[in-house]
């Protein structure tokens, strides 16, 4: 059965480019920030997996946390 969760992710590339006063060359200074998204998966380990093929840790994103939600 599918649920849907909310996974926490940020870009580090963003957040260290913010910090020295610069900008990312593709994202939004946004990324520097938590983003919650909401992914539906059978658990949260698939949720998880799903998240880092949307937003990859070799392109500077961080998983910061899954939740269900109910």
């Amino acid at each position: 059965m599918l649920k849907k969760f909310e996974v926490g992710v940020f870009n580090t590339e963003v957040r260290e480019a913010v910090q020295d006063g610069a900008h990312h060359r593709f994202l939004d200074d946004e990324w520097a920030d938590i983003h919650w998204v909401e992914i539906v998966a059978q658990n949260e380990q698939e949720a998880q997996q799903k998240a880092l093929r949307r937003y990859p840790e070799r392109a500077g994103y961080v998983i910061t946390g899954v939740q269900a939600l109910e």
